[in-house]
């Protein structure tokens, strides 16, 4: 800013033609201008015109005529106020400040610069500094150089002043070439100073425009923003309904009322044993293991596994790093002795908070036409879920011997169907399954960790505690206690030959039909094949059954 304001004031007066008639005494005055000013003195003496006297009152006014329209209007010089008075407060507000801000003292440097007028001729060169200090106040190099330009400014403005007032003499024709150097020199701070105010005033206008430009795209951004927002609540409402879609179709099996049902018949401490028990401890520990528990109708597996159920719960509630399945079968429920809803189900209770991908396409490929996938569709996505897992997964099946044997979808399925989970997942996969010791289950799964759970005797134990319970004093509760059958099958056998003889034919026969039938058998239908007449007397002829 400095360098280019001086070069301007040099142009201006070197441009000056030389005029041979200046006396020896504005020549001196000439010499001591340009000694100040580093100017020609042959260029200050070719003063381009005569200034008339009207005009010599006031230089400042001579520059400003002889400014283009364009610097005129941009330094509003038509309202400008008395040319000394604005010089004067030029020089004294710039030294003073400068003064200031060297000293450190320019605390309210800006807050006072903008507040000065910078209207009239010769403060609108301060006008240069006043508008650039409000735009580089958090530059310190910047404003460094602004106030050595306000410094020279003034220091110029305010050798001028005391050279024309020393050196000027109206009634001295020969100081016309002097006046014309002061006007050229005058101009140049002016026009200078009108292509600086343009350009703040461009600087303004584009800054005003960006300001708004910017206004109105936060704007847009802000109802962007909102767009978007409402855009991932409607999307999320309706992954939500369709993830609920997805595995409705997979599985609405209600796996869970087998649970609290076997569970609620469950006395307090039943199974803590197997719980302590050290095979089971291995299992619960080591990934890759199967643990078969295996035990003849009615010895507890059902209320065994519900505790194991239980217990696994609990140990996953205390880290989220694990997770557990589980699946009863059933004789009296068909939908719960096949192994593709076995499977579904388990899928479902393991299935990650976002549906993987490979469920997504199987429920487009099969849910809109209401098509069936294979079971080793699901068995794939099984695979996937358990793959891209990190968590240790507990799978818990009980009474796989209520799978049926000769149906595809049955037994011999279902224990290929472990042995491969497990083989493909050995090092986050548990497994623990029950059983009564059929021939072929017990051929695949003897190799791995297996306890018989007839040791437990819990059918014995309940089934001695009723015995106890029938005794209608204490004789026959001492009678009850001295003749405690050995086993299980012992116990039966007592129970059959307590029954009366015409009960006891019926029993047998009863039992025949329960054993053989190749469809369940309701409490009516059983009825019916020993010619009773109510059903509840079923119930009573077999008095260890508890329902239909």
């Amino acid at each position: 800013m400095l360098n280019k304001f001086r070069t301007k004031i040099k142009l201006k007066v070197r441009g000056q033609r030389h005029d041979d008639s200046v006396s020896v005494s504005s020549t001196n005055n000439e010499n001591a201008l340009a000694a100040e000013t580093d100017i020609d003195t042959t260029s200050i003496r070719d003063a381009n015109a005569a200034i008339s006297q009207k005009e010599a009152d006031n230089l400042w006014e001579v520059a400003g005529k002889k400014l283009e329209e364009k610097h005129r209007i941009a330094l509003n010089l038509e309202n400008a106020p008395p040319v000394t008075e604005s010089i004067d407060e030029v020089i004294k507000t710039t030294e003073e400040k400068y003064r200031e801000y060297k000293e450190g003292g320019a605390k309210d440097l800006v807050q006072t610069l903008i507040s000065f007028d910078s209207t009239g001729y010769a403060s609108s060169a301060w006008s240069v500094v006043s508008i650039g200090l409000t735009l580089i106040q958090n530059d310190i190099e910047r404003r460094d150089d602004i106030f050595e330009a306000s410094e020279y400014l003034a220091g110029r403005l305010s050798y001028y002043t005391i050279f024309e007032s020393t050196y000027r003499s109206k009634e001295v024709e020969s100081d016309k070439g002097l006046e014309g150097a002061l006007v050229e020199v005058y101009t140049a701070i002016l026009e200078y100073t009108a292509e600086v105010k343009k350009a703040i005033q461009e600087c303004k206008a584009d800054l005003t425009s960006d300001l708004d430009r910017k206004k109105q795209a936060e704007g847009i951004l802000d109802g962007i923003d909102e767009a978007v927002e409402r855009l991932k609540e409607i999307q999320s409402h309706t992954r939500s309904l369709q993830e609920r879609e997805i595995l409705d179709w997979l599985s609405t099996a209600s796996y869970s009322d087998t649970q609290n049902d076997v569970h609620e018949r469950r006395t307090s401490d039943t199974g803590n044993w197997f719980l302590n028990h050290p095979v089971y401890i291995e299992w619960k520990a080591t990934p890759g293991k199967i643990c078969w528990g295996y035990g003849a109708v009615g010895c507890g597996k059902s209320v065994l596994c519900s505790t194991v159920i239980q217990d696994i719960e609990d140990f996953c509630k205390s880290d989220p790093s694990r997770k557990f399945a589980y699946w009863y079968f059933q004789f009296s429920n068909d939908e719960t002795q096949k192994v593709y809803n076995m499977t579904r189900s388990i899928l479902r209770q393991l299935m990650p908070r976002i549906l993987p991908s490979s469920l997504v396409k199987l429920w487009e490929d099969h849910g809109h036409r209401g098509s069936k996938p294979q079971q080793q569709k699901f068995a794939d996505v099984l695979d996937i879920v358990l793959e891209d897992s990190q968590d240790k997964v507990f799978l818990i099946i009980d009474a796989m011997d209520e799978c049926p044997v000769k149906d595809h979808d049955g037994r011999s399925s279902l224990l290929e169907f472990i042995e491969q989970l497990l083989s493909k997942h050995p090092s986050k996969l548990h497994i623990l399954a029950t059983s009564r010791p059929e021939p072929d289950i017990r051929s695949r799964l003897e190799q791995y960790l297996n306890v018989d759970l007839e040791i437990g005797r819990f059918r014995w134990a309940d089934l001695q505690i009723k015995r106890l319970q029938e005794s209608k004093n204490e004789a026959a509760f001492n009678k009850a206690l001295d003749t405690i059958p050995a086993t299980l099958e012992d116990t039966y056998r007592d129970i059959l030959e307590r029954l009366s003889s015409d009960d006891r034919e019926a029993a047998r026969t009863i039992l025949i039909w329960l054993s053989f039938s190749l469809v369940p058998m309701d409490l009516k239908t059983v009825a019916d094949v020993v010619s009773f007449n109510f059903p509840d007397d079923v119930i009573q002829t077999c008095t260890t059954s508890s329902s239909p």
